[in-house]
Order: structure tokens, then sequence, then C-alpha cells
């Protein structure tokens, strides 16, 4: 079973995500957080994430609140121990998207969000299929 970590800050986008997760074949653990400084909690074991679970992918919008996700990847790239996690970076905008690339280096797995739940099973089910 996958452990995933989902970096996301709105609720019909978290919806989306999980659902697609429970009709993907692939078994897996999700936990969700809301904004940047929760995520980086999160992979660090701080606070009330200490007892938390290391990721086997994290699933990343690039805009979210507190610290944004260029900012959450450019941490995570810097941690000998986290860099080895892979992480999808989700955005809204194919345009936003294409920008980035060039800059985010290490990152392989970029997704634009899809409007409907079948596209997001449909783009989930690939990437697990890539990751396996």
């Amino acid at each position: 079973m996958k452990t995933i970590l989902i970096v996301e800050d709105n609720p019909a986008d978290a919806w989306l995500i999980e659902e697609a997760f429970r009709e993907t074949l692939f078994p897996t653990k999700r936990y969700f957080v809301q904004d940047g400084l929760e995520a980086l909690a999160f992979l660090r074991r701080e606070g009330e994430h200490s007892t938390a679970p290391r990721p086997d992918l994290i699933f990343l919008d690039l805009n979210i609140p507190k610290i944004d996700g260029r900012a959450v990847i450019c941490t995570i790239h810097a941690d000998e121990e986290l860099r080895r996690i892979p992480v999808v970076v989700t955005s809204g905008s194919a345009d936003e998207l294409k920008k980035v690339r060039q800059t985010l280096k290490g990152i392989r797995h970029f997704l634009v969000k899809p409007a409907n739940l079948d596209a997001y099973i449909a783009q989930v089910s690939a990437l697990m299929q890539i990751l396996e």
C-alpha cells in the first residue's frame, strides 16, 4: 500500500482527488494538508504530525497558502531524505505548469487539474502506473 500526502487547499479539488484515488485499483493511504506550512510539518514530523508516516508520493498544488508550492519543493529538494520522494505538481492552469517546468528541477510529474471526476480518475490511474 502506497502512502500519499496530498497538499490541496481547495475543498472541491481535494474531494475530486480523494474520489479518484478511491476509484483506482491501487491501494493507498492518503493524508491531506491544506497549506505549505502544514505540508512541511508533516514531512518533517513536527508538532501534531510527529507520528506521520513517510509518504511514497506527494501530490502538491502550486498555489497553496502560507508557503507556496514552489517554496515547498525547494525545501524538499534541500533535504537529502525528502528529495527521494516523488512529487506530482498540480495546478488548475496548463500555462502555469508550462512556465514552472523549467524552474522546478527534479520534478518529473505535472498534472493539470481536470474539471470532472472521470478525468481525475484517468490521470491518477496513469500516474500510479508510472510510479509503480
